[in-house]
């Protein structure tokens, strides 16, 4: 079994330099504050992390080599992993996933799985292209301009069509959203949403409106996992 011992996290917002700055604060110098405090919130030290994971940032980073940079700030020893996981948008998920499997094998007692994003202020066309990659493939649907939201839209409308779903079911999805969003202190959007709301917001892509579309912004996390033995003592 494992546990979560220790956590942090930055509110979700906008922190990212304007698009084509070059001062600013860098992911890392947002990472390692979050990373001290939820080891502070576990009392574990460094020297005790035996794997960290950390997610990939995306292209526009500057920093390389990312867990690497991380580890020798922290003044982590590592003696079972250090890597850094990427998935698009499960990302996240995966890495703990691997922190989890980590201790269970038993290469680790204590674990770090951290992440920290950048994307509010992207240059547009930087972000697009991105975009179009990630959804589509490289070589033969690329070049057909589909973007993530509008791939999404023909989704939905083939959701819609197949199974008979309306559009205000749809906007459900929203609402209910952003029911939860009102119940976390450090949500980007923390006011309650209505279905009439929802409904009658903008188009962006047909069927979807302005709040199913999701928006861009900044955070950071940590976790800190160790076996169920440790967090028992």
């Amino acid at each position: 079994m494992v546990a979560i011992i220790g956590a942090s996290a930055l509110p979700v917002g906008k922190f990212m330099p304007g698009p084509g700055a070059t001062g600013g604060t860098h992911e890392a110098e947002r990472l390692v504050p979050v990373i001290l405090e939820a080891m502070r919130d576990a009392a574990v030290a460094a020297d005790q992390i035996d794997s960290a994971f950390f997610t990939m940032n995306p292209p526009n980073t500057p920093q390389v080599g990312f867990c690497v940079h991380m580890a020798s700030r922290l003044g982590l020893k590592c003696s079972g992993q250090l890597s850094e996981v990427m998935n698009l948008g499960i990302s996240g998920g995966l890495a703990f996933d691997q922190a989890m499997a980590d201790i269970e094998a038993g290469r680790a007692d204590y674990a770090v799985v951290a992440g920290v994003l950048y994307q509010s202020a992207i240059k547009g066309h930087v972000g697009m292209e991105q975009g179009i990659r990630s959804v589509g493939d490289v070589e033969f649907q690329s070049p057909f301009g589909f973007t993530p939201i509008s791939w999404y839209a023909l989704d939905a409308a083939r959701y819609l069509h197949e199974f008979g779903v309306s559009e205000e079911e749809i906007s459900m999805v929203s609402v209910k959203s952003r029911a939860w969003s009102s119940l976390n202190p450090i949500a980007q959007f923390p006011e309650t949403l209505t279905l009439a709301e929802a409904m009658s917001a903008d188009m962006i892509v047909d069927p979807l409106r302005l709040f199913d579309v999701p928006q861009r912004a900044d955070g950071a996390i940590c976790f800190i996992l160790c076996a169920d033995h440790l967090a028992k003592e």
